[in-house]
């Protein structure tokens, strides 16, 4: 059973997540270096945005950013940016995403005087792609061979990497919800079909946090991930029996199985028109075509309209979005370029 995909389907359900600050900190806490956990107050993240990373980039990545404290109260950025792509110019993004949110925090607290300082950014790179991850740590090894001196302060700023497809999920570790998560990402990643033991497997992992108020949101969340890009060996019947039911009970794992069936008839309607659009490269090109508009948009006349970042993101024809960048470039309003899309 594999369901039709949607667009970023990775990036929702990591987002859902990891805007709990419980359920984020147990990502730090057991897939961070040492150094770095016992370097930092985990009690004190809160989250500072999700999805907006600058009101000027809104949905152009930058997944989640919590603030916090290090031990000696010093404030921090923790970001994390999901990949499912190798993206070469990762550290380059991180460091755009760094600048853009400390600006934002020096206007809102007005911390322009000279005692005044601004959080230390932590930027984690959450990736469960196939493909071998090679993309410098660090955006100084995205330039040539610099001579001593060069090389120092923000340029040597690394991220802290996590490639989930070449590590195991640490189980009994974080809240269950973290584990199922990171179980997912990673079945994704390797490419292969989630059989029965492996889904009751996460069935039994959700179940152990039912007395949890966000277990029925949290589950219908992941039962979309699954239907939409996990392909379930034993199908919505394995998927009724061996994850709904264990998790909401006899009554609710029915009825929301049968939602999730009555959701699939609804998808398979769109089946010929997406099929293949989401898939392999050209998943990637959508979504750099879209970034990129956003980008040019919010560069050239600033915050982006909701409904027409709505338009760009949900867009999935790729000589539209083709045509839509050039109109981004040329447009003399973001009026003008809203009237292409009609």
């Amino acid at each position: 059973m594999r369901g039709t995909s949607i667009y970023q389907p990775h990036d929702r359900l990591a987002r859902s997540f990891f805007a709990y600050p419980d359920i984020f900190r147990g990502l730090v806490e057991h897939y961070l270096p040492s150094w770095l956990v016992d370097g930092v107050k985990l009690d004190s993240f809160q989250l500072a945005s999700m999805c907006i990373i600058n009101d000027d980039l809104i949905e152009v990545r930058g997944d989640i950013c919590y603030i916090g404290q290090l031990r000696n109260d010093t404030p921090i950025f923790i970001f994390l940016e999901h990949q499912s792509t190798v993206d070469y110019m990762m550290s380059l993004r991180n460091i755009h995403y760094t600048i853009n949110k400390s600006v934002d925090y020096m206007n809102d607290t007005d911390q322009r005087g000279y005692s005044q300082t601004l959080p230390y950014p932590i930027v984690i790179t959450l990736y469960h792609g196939k493909a071998l991850w090679k993309a410098p740590p660090g955006i100084s090894g995205l330039w040539g061979k610099l001579l001593p001196g060069f090389d120092n302060g923000i340029l040597n700023l690394p991220y802290q990497f996590v490639d989930l497809t070449r590590t195991p999920v640490l189980l009994g570790k974080g809240h269950p919800f973290l584990q199922s998560i990171l179980l997912l990402l990673k079945t994704y990643g390797l490419e292969t079909p989630m059989d029965n033991e492996s889904l009751a497997q996460l069935g039994n992992i959700m179940a152990s946090a039912k007395t949890d108020s966000r277990i029925k949101s949290f589950t219908a969340k992941i039962s979309r991930y699954i239907l939409d890009v996990v392909n379930v060996a034993g199908g919505i019947d394995a998927l009724e029996k061996l994850f709904f039911i264990p998790i909401l009970g006899q009554e609710e794992g029915k009825k929301m199985s049968a939602t999730s069936i009555d959701d699939i008839k609804t998808k398979s309607e769109l089946k010929g028109k997406l099929k293949g659009k989401l898939e392999g490269k050209l998943e990637g090109k959508l979504e750099t075509l879209q970034n990129n508009i956003m980008t040019v948009l919010a560069f050239r006349f600033g915050p982006v309209p909701i409904p027409v970042k709505e338009k760009v993101f949900y867009c999935l024809d790729f000589n539209l979005l083709e045509t839509m960048l050039v109109k981004s470039l040329e447009a003399e309003t973001v009026e003008e370029f809203t009237s292409h899309l009609s």
